[in-house]
């Protein structure tokens, strides 16, 4: 009884959720809701109903079987909207207006209708699937293009705006690109809006679009303002309005142009007539006739009429002329072809072409250029300016005869390079250009000329290499324009002259240091000789040996206290970083910081120090520099040296308190960099010395005892042999401070030294110049360069290792492209170790040759 129970509480009971929906109750809801809510949807307003009702409305309809005439109603409804809001509102614009509105009423139309779709969600995934009808975002696009891009009406006025738009000055891809745009969204066929109706209005509009321009230019301009306003007109209509256009209507188009622009004015000069051209000419109108070029060389078959025209005058002129009359007018058609044709090669070739047959057919003329040549060869030396260029053009005209006379030509070239006849090179530039294989001559004779003048200096004199850099900039510049050709080539000249050289980068290391140490006030020369110097610097393959030798250089004057300027260290460290990267100077900067820091450091903490504990120094001034091993080239040197005991009491103060104040650190002493003053009292005078700290340690030595032998001081102080012959050798033959018991240069363990008595000096302060120990002392450039290909090795190993990783799979060549890319900033991998590399790497099995082309690796994971 209880289960029974059971099941009937557990029977669920359904009940009817909506009443049954008949015709009378279909209309009303309809009428009253449906349709005034879709309405104002379409209308952009805001509905009364929220959208929960309209949809549950339209779910009701649906589901009662009345999808039908739901369908049928918003299909109508949509259809009254576009025909009785969106038309008119269409055919009422002007043609410019056409396009910017039915875009903004096809934006509002299209989100009405996503939000009656959203509405009829229900309709569209039952009735319309169902019956297999258009969705009604299908429908809504289909009743817009029937109704507004297929209107016959709508059409032509669409048709206007498009021809009235691109005639006028509107951004004409645009134009194209939105209309295009509706086409596609519409699903309109793009030929059948570009038919043969729309291509006669078409052509009928650019015809009375044309006359009208070109008559208002006509009408507006002189002859040159008009000429410029055609040409960007020209320029507009093929870039800009033809591209646009389908294929069909350009041929036609441009022929209408040049017909009304070109053919239908005879007399004009754009028209090309013979005499407007001769006139041009003769008159030297460079800006009207480099216009008229522009405009023909957009037309086609344009360049024909041109060189037509150039090569009527040059017959008509050249015919029978003579000698200074062919050159006048080959240097006004060489003046012609730069100004008004670009250097453009096709009228280069017909101007060759017809001074080629002028030459080859006068015989006489042939017998008098080459009388004129050998005449003035001879009598060169006493040739002025004028008559030299007239030589070499005179020279150049051998080339249209098939003949050549090298010896001359060289000669010449060489002589205006050489005395720097800047002036001349300019006026042949041209010349030269115009003659095939012309540019190659010049660049030629300039590095031949280059190569002799840098041989005699390169190695002496930097500020003389300086001094030929800035004069071959200037014929660069001033003679041949900047030519990129040109520079390109003397660019390439420079840096195989400069790396001919195996110890230029420790001679550009000295020439900065020298400069750096013997700087005047002159801040401006100072650094534009900097500024140029770097520049030649920018020319070695590898720059890491030049970097060397400055790091040891630099340090040098750091520690010697011989910065004269800090300004212009710092300006000349921002020039190699800009030049060579931030990588290539950070040790510079360091040691810089290091510097900046030690003196900070003593002078503050440590001083602070000493006065808080009464520490007594017994009248010794102590400065100590504090430097990091990884920024400064120290890891080579020695450290020996036992200082005296009242000095060394100092430095363990200093140590005690550095150590303190930076846990974890060590300090490594280095004596050969210091200096000293002492006081010496002689012969009831006082003098004070500026040694160096061996030279100090070896002087205290004598406050014990008057003599020692070098064995003895060697024994007492620890320095190295070589650092103590260096420190006495000033003492005893330069300042005769100490005296030696023998006369001999050289110095041996049982020389004996003494103080000399009778020292005197004139001056108060004596600086005893010591052969102090260089940071390059035993390195020569080879070792140098030994020292950095080690690193460069696995630098570059690591590089094609990163590289193969990236591509897997990559080419030679590309690899090679790839690690010189990489490394280019600071120095030139050498193509040796890269291959060296690459071959160790498929040994290791990193990578491994392609088994389909040997040209390819691939990495190996």
């Amino acid at each position: 009884m209880s289960s029974q129970s059971d099941e009937q509480k557990r029977k669920m009971k359904i009940r009817q959720f909506f009443a049954r929906v008949d015709t009378s109750c279909r209309d009303e809801i309809w009428l009253t809701s449906l349709k005034p809510n879709l309405e104002k949807i379409l209308m952009e307003l805001n509905s009364d109903d929220s959208f929960e009702a309209l949809y549950l409305n339209a779910y009701k309809l649906v589901l009662h079987g009345h999808g039908e005439k739901l369908y049928e109603n918003t299909k109508n409804l949509i259809n009254e909207h576009i025909v009785v809001y969106i038309q008119p509102k269409l055919l009422q614009l002007s043609p410019l207006e056409f396009v910017d509105t039915l875009k903004s009423l096809w934006k509002n139309y299209r989100t009405s209708i996503i939000m009656i779709r959203d509405v009829l969600t229900y309709m569209d995934r039952v009735y319309v699937s169902s019956k297999r009808l258009e969705s009604v975002d299908d429908l809504g696009v289909k009743l817009f293009r029937e109704n507004i891009l297929l209107n016959p009406i709508v059409e032509k006025s669409f048709e206007k705006a498009f021809l009235e738009m691109i005639t006028a000055k509107y951004e004409k891809k645009t134009i194209v690109d939105d209309i295009d745009d509706l086409l596609k969204t519409f699903q309109i066929n793009k030929d059948l809006f570009y038919n043969d109706e729309f291509h006669s209005m078409c052509l009928q509009r650019f015809t009375e679009f044309y006359q009208l321009e070109n008559e208002r230019l006509l009408k507006e301009n002189d002859t040159l303002t008009y000429l410029r306003n055609v040409d960007l007109f020209f320029e507009e209509q093929f870039e800009q309005v033809y591209p646009q256009l389908n294929q069909s209507l350009r041929k036609p188009l441009v022929s209408l142009l040049i017909e009304e622009f070109v053919n239908k004015y005879k007399e004009h000069p754009i028209a090309m007539g013979k005499m407007c051209v001769y006139k041009m000419f003769q008159s030297n109108q460079y800006e009207e006739l480099e216009t008229i070029y522009k405009i023909y060389k957009k037309i086609p078959d344009g360049l024909s009429i041109v060189t037509r025209r150039i090569d009527e005058y040059l017959r008509e002129e050249g015919q029978n002329a003579s000698l200074d009359k062919f050159l006048d007018l080959k240097d006004q058609l060489g003046l012609f072809w730069e100004k008004s044709f670009h250097y453009d090669q096709i009228i280069c070739e017909q101007i060759n072409s017809d001074l080629e047959n002028l030459l080859n057919f006068n015989e006489n003329f042939q017998e008098n250029l080459l009388s004129f040549i050998n005449k003035s060869f001879q009598n060169k030396s006493n040739l002025s300016q004028e008559q030299m260029i007239k030589l070499i053009k005179a020279i150049l005209l051998l080339f249209y005869l098939k003949i050549e006379d090298l010896f001359k030509e060289n000669f010449l070239l060489n002589e205006f390079f050489q005395f720097d006849q800047f002036e001349i090179l300019e006026k042949i530039f041209i010349d030269y250009r115009q003659i095939p294989n012309g540019l190659t001559k010049l660049i030629n004779a300039m590095k031949n000329n280059l190569e002799k003048q840098s041989q005699s200096i390169i190695s002496e004199d930097l500020r003389s290499l300086i001094n030929l850099k800035d004069k071959f900039d200037r014929f660069l510049r001033k003679s041949f324009r900047s030519n990129e050709q040109f520079i390109k080539e003397i660019n390439s000249h420079w840096k195989n002259c400069l790396n001919s050289y195996k110890m230029l980068p420790e001679y550009f290391s000295l020439f900065l240091n020298n400069q750096m140490r013997n700087y005047s006030d002159d801040n401006e020369e100072i650094r534009d000789i900097l500024k140029k110097t770097i520049e030649l610097i920018g020319y070695l393959e590898d720059r890491e040996i030049f970097r060397e030798f400055y790091q040891k250089h630099f340090g040098e004057r750091l520690l010697s206290n011989e910065i004269s300027c800090e300004d212009l260290e710092n300006d000349l460290l921002s020039l190699l970083t800009n030049t060579f990267g931030n990588e290539f100077t950070h040790d510079f900067q360091m040691m810089f910081k290091d510097i900046f820091l030690s003196s900070k450091l003593i002078r503050k903490e440590f001083q602070e120090h000493v006065n808080e504990h009464h520490l007594n120094f017994h009248g010794i001034d102590f400065h100590i520099e504090i430097l990091k091993r990884n920024s400064w080239p120290i890891s080579h040197l020695n450290n020996k040296g036992n200082l005296p005991f009242n000095i060394y009491h100092v430095y363990q103060y200093f140590q005690e308190f550095y150590l303190k104040r930076f846990n974890g650190r060590q300090l490594i002493f280095f004596p050969q960099f210091g200096s000293a003053h002492l006081r010496l009292e002689i012969n009831g005078g006082k003098i004070l010395l500026q040694v160096s700290t061996y030279q100090m340690m070896i002087l205290m030595l004598f406050n014990k005892k008057q003599s020692w032998t070098f064995e003895e001081i060697h024994h007492e102080t620890d320095i190295d042999e070589d650092d103590m012959k260096k420190a006495l050798f000033p003492l005893c033959h330069q300042e005769n401070l100490l005296l030696k018991d023998s006369n001999k240069k050289n110095m041996e363990l049982t020389d004996r030294f003494s103080v000399n008595e009778s020292f005197a000096s004139n001056h108060r302060f004596v600086k005893i110049h010591s052969s102090k120990v260089k940071f390059a002392n035993k390195i020569q450039c080879e070792d140098i360069q030994k020292k950095i290909n080690d690193p460069h090795e696995w630098q570059i190993r690591a590089a094609i290792v990163r590289i193969m990783k990236s591509f897997q799979i990559i080419t030679h060549q590309q690899l090679i492209t790839r690690i010189t890319e990489e490394f280019k900033s600071r120095f030139i991998p050498s193509l040796i170790i890269i291959k060296r590399e690459i071959e160790r790497l498929i040994e290791t099995d990193y990578i491994e040759r392609s088994q389909d082309d040997l040209q390819k690796y691939v990495y190996k994971t």
